[in-house]
């Protein structure tokens, strides 16, 4: 995020959220736009999170591609 003058990082995924949600035309951007398109640490973990739960594989990247592949 050099380019835009974003030295932290937190800001810069909150500059990244803005930019999609306003770009993409996501339904939600009133929503968003009220929190100022920033996110709290529990949000960040269950984004992070949430795949390892609904696919019920957890490793690496390596492991979980392996294994998406062999039950594909």
């Amino acid at each position: 995020m050099k380019e835009f003058g974003v030295k932290d990082k937190r800001d810069g995924l909150t500059y990244y959220r803005e930019f999609v949600y306003k770009k993409g035309g996501i339904d939600s951007i009133d929503k968003e736009g009220k929190k100022e398109f920033e996110l709290k640490e529990i949000d960040r973990f269950r984004y992070r999170t949430r795949y390892f739960t609904d696919s019920g594989i957890i490793g690496s990247k390596e492991f979980v591609s392996g294994m998406y592949k062999q039950f594909k």
